[in-house]
């Protein structure tokens, strides 16, 4: 955005605008074809103008096309702002997804249990995988629960999930949907 005298361009009435091209293209009329003696002439079928009104036409149209090129980029980019800045506003206020995970193993027993990695596999419609996320974070939810927050995962999809622990022991969450009001317990299997 240029500023001019701290007055942005895309500020400026449309109005004075079309005031200000005026003016110029009046003043450089009046420049080239009053003092400079200069000629020159616009003829086609619609408008046949000559000297100091084609100068002042040529001008105007100039400087209209250039202003108008302008104006339509930066309201371009400033749609893409606002899109981006609505797409942040929208992340901040979705709500999670929180999957409890129920292990199939007494529950003192998984009170000793420490997580090395996370793995889900977001599937499509399709059954074909979409995304793989690894290291997702898990957080004790007590008595043996364990959960993870998605974020980011809109849609009809589904999701697998393996758990492997500090013993080396691979835990596996059967195929659940990802489309459920904002809250799921799924049962972890040790494999």
């Amino acid at each position: 955005m240029y500023k001019l005298n701290k007055i942005s361009i895309k500020e400026i009435d449309p109005l004075w605008a079309i005031i200000i091209i005026s003016s110029i293209s009046l003043f450089v009329a009046y420049i080239t074809f009053g003092m400079l003696k200069s000629t020159g002439a616009i003829n086609n079928e619609t408008i046949q103008l000559g000297g100091a009104a084609a100068g002042f036409f040529a001008v105007f149209i100039l400087i209209n096309r250039s202003y108008s090129s302008h104006l339509d980029k930066s309201r371009a980019d400033g749609v893409k702002k606002l899109e981006k800045e609505l797409e942040e506003e929208k992340k901040k206020k979705t709500k999670p997804l929180t999957v409890n995970l129920k292990f199939d193993v007494p529950v003192e027993e998984v009170k000793d249990i420490q997580f090395k990695d996370c793995i889900l596999e977001i599937f499509d419609e399709n059954d074909q995988i979409i995304d793989s996320r690894k290291n997702i974070s898990l957080t004790e939810g007590g008595e043996g629960a364990w959960n993870i927050q998605l974020r980011d995962i809109e849609g009809d999809f589904s999701a697998h999930m393996k758990i492997i622990d500090n013993k080396d022991r691979v835990w596996e969450v059967n195929k659940f949907s990802l489309y459920v009001p904002y809250q799921t317990t799924r049962t972890a299997i040790r494999r």
